[in-house]
């Protein structure tokens, strides 16, 4: 009969046995020994991971040793697109068990946007923190993803006349927020009710007084820093 055991055993004269032993992660065999010091090793790693007594005939002792692996390192290609960097960067040896951690710094215009992760690497499920810790168990690349972001201000003149806002996809924004580009943003303009409501709406307009729209609502793509201001009138005071 095969036995397979952790503990003390009782078995028959003169049969067979097959001890079996199952590494923990990142540990192997070292051997098999027939004392609990490992002084007298009865037989290397084994087959398979086992060990076997062809004819048990006496009391038996059987111990089996683990030691850890040694941790298996590999490269990984680690990049940052324009708008940043990335530290460490280059080909960075990263182990299957010790974490590396990297760390993505945007310029000055930029923001952070999320990490690419491609081959045989681990790495947590939230991509979008600037700071990652991986391993990985093969060869593998990682870029740091940077996205151009720019300022967006906005007011309404006279300010006693009224006032200006500004929404991103139904959210409110603060004047001197910092966008992502190509984002598209509303502005609109109300008048105030004073001055015997004769308070109107004239047109919108850029830093440089450029008309930008004749509506009290504009709808603007963010390509560049923008300062946008609601000219507004009193007829009558």
């Amino acid at each position: 009969d095969n036995v397979t055991t952790s503990s003390s055993a009782t078995a028959n004269y003169n049969t067979s046995h097959t001890f079996t032993a199952a590494p923990a992660n990142d540990y192997k065999i070292e051997g098999w020994y027939s004392d609990a010091n490992g002084a007298n090793k009865i037989d290397a790693a084994g087959k398979n991971n086992t060990y076997e007594i062809a004819s048990l005939t006496a009391d038996t002792y059987v111990y089996v040793k683990f030691v850890e692996t040694a941790e298996v390192m590999s490269q990984v290609n680690v990049t940052a697109t324009e708008g940043g960097t990335v530290s460490p960067s280059g080909t960075v040896e990263v182990g299957n068990r010790t974490p590396t951690t990297f760390t993505a710094t945007p310029a000055s215009g930029y923001r952070f946007g999320s990490w690419d992760i491609e081959g045989d690497i681990v790495a947590p499920q939230d991509l979008t923190n600037p700071t990652i810790s991986i391993t990985a168990n093969g060869s593998g690349s990682l870029t740091a993803n940077f996205v151009r972001v720019h300022t967006v201000n906005f007011f309404a003149t006279p300010a006693a006349a009224g006032t200006a806002t500004a929404t991103v996809n139904g959210n409110a924004i603060t004047s001197g927020d910092k966008l992502d580009v190509n984002t598209s943003v509303t502005f609109t303009a109300a008048v105030a009710n004073a001055y015997n409501g004769q308070c109107t709406f004239v047109r919108w307009v850029d830093g440089a007084g450029e008309t930008l729209s004749t509506e009290p609502t504009y709808n603007h793509t963010v390509q560049e820093d923008i300062t946008v201001k609601a000219i507004l009138k009193i007829t009558q005071y």
